[in-house]
């Protein structure tokens, strides 16, 4: 209404032009978007358009989406037709005939401006959680949006938190009402709330947390009566304080039976693109059979989809943090003190840190990111030189690097895989198209076959990976996690999705259950069913490892812990022991056999514990929070325990569980 009416009083060539300029440019906006959503099952943030030209390396794909899309384009661009045809000559002969076009422009604006007057006003009766109010005014969460009040509208909220960000916008009723300190116990003494797991074992629980003096750092800040303090600042300091405080009142996880059995250990970290469990059979992939199931079995394991695709899957896979909606986070955190991340955790442990990649090394800046996370990192272009085909070979990234580490221990390494990567067809799909005959034979979609191909390379990475491990002798000592970065969400038919899974799967929920595979030599065998997601894997690893961290600090939470099972989701969807909550609905369903005394408290509970976790993760990024908040000699003394491990058990070490 408003642009129409403005247009009316332009002279006609110019009303002409401009008509005809938005006429074409709103259909190419959700043109560009439907292809988007065809790849990646939500829509792009205007953040990436500055950023993503890379994006072009997929001009192909890019090409077959807009083909089988033509006739929704053609649609979208009917418009055009219309108002040349019916509305043009109208408009032209109307306005020459008008003299005083602003007494029919102001009424128009006057109507559109009361429109949304009253839009506002209905939402603003509902400012809960997850509520149309908080998404328009608070948050940035695109896919969400899109759902409540449309694609437009959303990019315009999308575009207004680049413009102005709102970090600072916290609400004081989410801060975790204060709590006595966790109890602490030196090693070796007794806990007061054990675990028992045998008659006369007691196994000591101690606070996953760093020696931080909240209290302190908080006396400047909290008034006497305890207060909180004012959170609506927009300075570092602000956010930092808002961080202090809330981590100062969140209970951690806490030290269990798993804890410290890989002490020690190298770690070899696998982001696998778009990899799932329907991949893994017995007979056809072994290795990845074996590292499955006779590895840890997370049984409800779900790879959450986050708006940038890959890039966000790693970032919550290897960081344990959701993303930052709206932006690249790990390219907007390059300049961060990533303290907690395992390469500058294990860097500190005297580890040596690699990192590889088998695409172009700096798609999604990773040329800025990865260095940052304190790995020797490479790539196709800048230090690996692999064979240079669509999608290119694990198993060549893994025989063309791994003599760099074997003779190097202890090491951390991170693989970003690409093998498994879409288009799935057997013409482009240079993986898909060496292994078809391995699967031909099944009973599948053309589309799932080639998916299946494409992954096998994976299969014969690891295989070689384990291989060359056991050569070494220390396959028994480098603990293997192979984290999916999101579900094959660029199959073009869901039914292709439910001929693997071989059942049928909602798009809410079942479509994200996958796996996580945890493994090397000598693993106890077992099957975990708590609820989890990737950004659960890094605090299990590092207390697996018996690496000192602060479980406070992230969205996810050590798998092993007794901590309440919580499993998020982009746009704030959960699922726990208890039950399934859709945020896009407000739908929550309870699982088959339990029950809730008080349903709406218990959804409003998990919901405040979502959302905080969200902000958190998000004024993490935004303040930088590391930056001050431990110095060198801090982090010495707090690692000498595990450092003086590491030189009283030489190679190869003796942990008992």
């Amino acid at each position: 209404m408003i642009l129409s009416a403005l247009l009316r009083t332009l002279p006609q060539k110019v009303r002409n032009a401009a008509t005809y300029a938005l006429l074409f440019f709103f259909p190419f906006i959700y043109a560009a978007q439907l292809v988007y959503y065809k790849f990646f099952r939500t829509f792009f943030v205007v953040y990436s358009v500055g950023n993503g030209g890379q994006v072009l390396q997929f001009l192909e794909d890019i090409v077959i989406k807009i083909l089988r899309n033509t006739p929704w384009f053609v649609i979208m661009l009917s418009p055009i037709s219309i108002y040349y045809v019916f509305v043009k000559k109208r408009v032209d002969a109307d306005c020459a005939n008008r003299k005083k076009r602003w007494t029919e422009v102001l009424p128009a604006l006057a109507a559109a401006f009361v429109l949304f007057g009253a839009t506002v006003g209905v939402m603003a009766f509902d400012r809960s959680l997850n509520s149309p109010w908080e998404h328009y005014f608070l948050e940035n969460e695109i896919l969400t949006g899109t759902s409540q009040f449309g694609l437009l509208s959303a990019m315009g909220v999308d575009v207004s938190h680049m413009v102005y960000p709102r970090s600072a916008l916290v609400q004081d009723d989410l801060i975790p009402d204060p709590t006595d300190p966790p109890w602490m116990t030196e090693p070796g003494q007794s806990s007061p709330d054990p675990l028992e797991t045998e008659p006369n074992e007691v196994i000591v629980r101690i606070p996953n947390i760093l020696p931080i003096d909240y209290e302190a750092r908080l006396e400047d800040y909290v008034s006497e009566d305890d207060s909180s303090p004012i959170l609506m600042g927009k300075t570092r300091a602000d956010l930092v304080r808002y961080l202090d405080l809330v981590f100062s009142r969140t209970e951690p996880s806490y030290t269990n039976d798993h804890t410290g059995r890989g002490k020690g250990f190298n770690l070899i970290f696998v982001t696998a693109e778009s990899f799932s469990k329907y991949c893994i059979d017995e007979e056809l992939t072994p290795t990845l059979w074996q590292m499955y199931h006779q590895g840890v079995h997370f049984e409800n394991f779900y790879v959450p989809v986050w708006t940038v695709s890959t890039l966000d899957g790693e970032y919550a896979g290897l960081c344990g943090m959701i993303p930052k909606q709206g932006v690249w986070t790990l390219k907007e955190a390059h300049k961060n003190d990533m303290a907690m991340v395992p390469g500058k955790m294990f860097e500190r442990l005297g580890y040596t840190t690699y990192a590889w990649h088998n695409h172009t090394w700096n798609y999604y800046s990773r040329d800025l990111s990865h260095p940052n996370l304190c790995y020797d990192y490479r790539g196709l272009g800048h230090g690996l030189e692999v064979k240079r085909t669509w999608p290119e070979s694990d198993l060549e990234m893994i025989e063309k690097t791994t003599f760099e580490f074997l003779d190097d221990e202890p090491f951390h390494v991170y693989y970003l895989s690409v093998s498994g990567h879409a288009n799935w067809s057997k013409m482009g799909n240079d993986m898909a198209a060496r292994h078809w005959d391995t699967f031909s034979h099944l009973d599948l979609p053309h589309e799932g076959i080639a998916y299946l191909a494409a992954n096998y390379e994976l299969e014969l990475a690891m295989e070689s990976l384990l291989q060359q491990l056991r050569d070494a002798g220390i396959a028994d000592r480098t603990l293997i996690v192979i984290n999916p970065d999101h579900y094959p969400y660029a199959l073009e038919e869901h039914s292709s999705y439910e001929a693997l899974a071989g059942k049928s799967l909602d798009k809410v929920f079942d479509i994200y259950e996958s796996c996580a595979l945890f493994y090397h030599d000598g693993i106890e065998p077992e099957v975990v069913d708590k609820y989890c997601t990737s950004l659960d894997l890094l605090p299990t690893i590092y207390n697996y490892m018996g690496v000192p961290y602060d479980s406070r600090f992230l969205s996810g939470r050590d798998i092993f812990s007794d901590t309440e099972a919580l499993a998020i989701f982009l746009g704030r969807s959960w699922i726990t022991e208890k039950g399934r909550y859709n945020a896009s609905t407000g739908t929550f369903t309870l699982h088959e056999g339990q029950e809730l005394d008080d349903q709406a408290a218990y959804i409003e509970r998990i919901n405040r514990e979502v959302k905080l976790r969200y902000d958190t993760a998000r004024v993490i990024i935004d303040s930088d929070y590391y930056k001050d908040l431990l110095s060198e000699e801090d982090w010495a003394e707090i690692n000498e325990p595990y450092m003086t491990y590491m030189k009283e058990n030489p190679w190869p070490l003796k942990t008992s569980p």
